[in-house]
């Protein structure tokens, strides 16, 4: 994450009196509809340009954790499957990586500014599953990037005139895609098709020029 806020800022131009930059934290909890990935917690970071009066650019990095519970089976051998059973599997899931978003936006006061928008995101997935007697699980854990598709509505409130600091509220809804497909009818793939994620976002953010 800090490799990737010292190159997005490395690339922001110098503000100017037309010109915004806002950079700030943020933490988000989710809710989706999915096995594995249930109600992920993230936290991450954000860049944002203001090029145009009503026009914002914003680039940010987001780590999700989500744990699960359920019965599955699970073997002492996978190829060829020998002595399964049925126990409870307990699952961890990590999801990383950015997105860019274009967000026009209107400041009916100069404290409070109203956006919607949308983007798309670029995400690496990780999954590790844990059995209770040490067996293994035949699971197909996600390779590559995910991609996905979002719209977003956000809002921002400048309460201290004097101060840079904005403090801002954002909700939003993505479509994954995720390419964890498995032609195996006996290989549990939960990350294969096409996943809703909405999203609740509550940051904080330091603002330079406008």
């Amino acid at each position: 994450m800090v490799v990737f806020l010292g190159l997005m800022a490395s690339l922001a131009p110098t503000p100017t009196s037309g010109a915004a930059q806002e950079l700030g934290l943020f933490l988000s909890q989710g809710e989706v509809g999915h096995q594995e990935f249930v109600d992920p917690m993230g936290f991450g970071a954000y860049l944002i340009l203001d090029p145009l009066p009503y026009l914002r650019f914003e680039g940010s990095f987001t780590h999700y954790d989500a744990n699960a519970t359920r019965v599955g089976e699970a073997c002492i051998y996978l190829d060829p499957r020998h002595d399964c059973e049925l126990e409870n599997l307990r699952s961890t899931s990590d999801m990383e990586g950015v997105s860019l978003s274009v967000i026009p936006h209107i400041s009916p006061a100069g404290w409070i500014d109203l956006g919607l928008g949308g983007g798309a995101s670029f995400m690496h997935l990780g999954l590790e599953i844990e059995t209770e007697s040490n067996r293994f699980v035949n699971v197909l854990k996600p390779t590559g990037g995910q991609t996905g598709a979002f719209l977003v509505g956000q809002v921002k409130l400048m309460p201290f005139p004097r101060l840079p600091l904005v403090l801002s509220a954002g909700y939003q809804t993505q479509w994954v895609r995720f390419s964890g497909c498995s032609p195996d009818p006996l290989t549990y793939d939960p990350y294969c098709g096409t996943t809703e994620m909405k999203e609740l976002r509550l940051g904080a953010g330091y603002r330079v020029g406008g």
